[in-house]
């Protein structure tokens, strides 16, 4: 059989399992699926023919085991942290979370609040230690990253990234 004729039934089976691949995947994903169900289906495709055609035509056309092998290779995806599918649709909800809750609206009239907590957030910074200080004015308002903070200092980036956030706790318990 021909390479053509192989993506062909390849292509053919794929187009007659994937009703079944949504459903399967409104199971996995239950009450998430309008947030990555679509995302998921599409991951899950293509990663499967990512593979060498051999095995892809022996999963889906000869052993006829297309549906399940794509099914379980979703379910593993979506549950697992370390797959490629968090990593690139599931991690940035979970670790997106800003330092205060500032309210932009412009008020009407009286005090502006994000003014008032930006004002809060430049006294606290003042008020931290030399290093704290430091570490804070460096990488949030100079923009130097961390890594390259690490190599000014001759500190590995992890213990940077680990006092850089003890500081963020500190200002963000001073301008409670």
């Amino acid at each position: 059989m021909t390479t053509k004729e192989k993506q062909e039934a390849i292509s053919k089976r794929l187009g007659e399992i994937y009703p079944q691949l949504r459903i399967n995947a409104k199971k996995i994903c239950t009450y998430n699926f309008p947030q990555w169900g679509e995302d998921l289906i599409a991951h899950s495709i293509e990663s499967f023919l990512k593979m060498d055609l051999d095995k892809q035509y022996r999963i889906m056309v000869a052993d006829d085991a297309g549906e399940h092998y794509i099914t379980r290779g979703m379910a593993i995806s979506l549950k697992s942290v370390t797959s490629t599918f968090y990593r690139v649709h599931r991690r940035d909800l979970y670790n997106s979370r800003e330092l205060l809750e500032i309210n932009y609206e412009k008020p009407i009239d009286g005090p502006d609040p994000a003014k008032e907590k930006v004002e809060c957030i430049a006294k606290a910074v003042k008020l931290l230690k030399f290093y704290d200080k430091y570490l804070i004015t460096k990488h949030y308002y100079e923009g130097v990253n961390v890594a390259e903070l690490g190599r000014q200092l001759g500190i590995q980036p992890a213990r940077l990234t680990s006092d850089i956030k003890i500081a963020l706790l500190k200002i963000k318990k001073l301008c409670r």
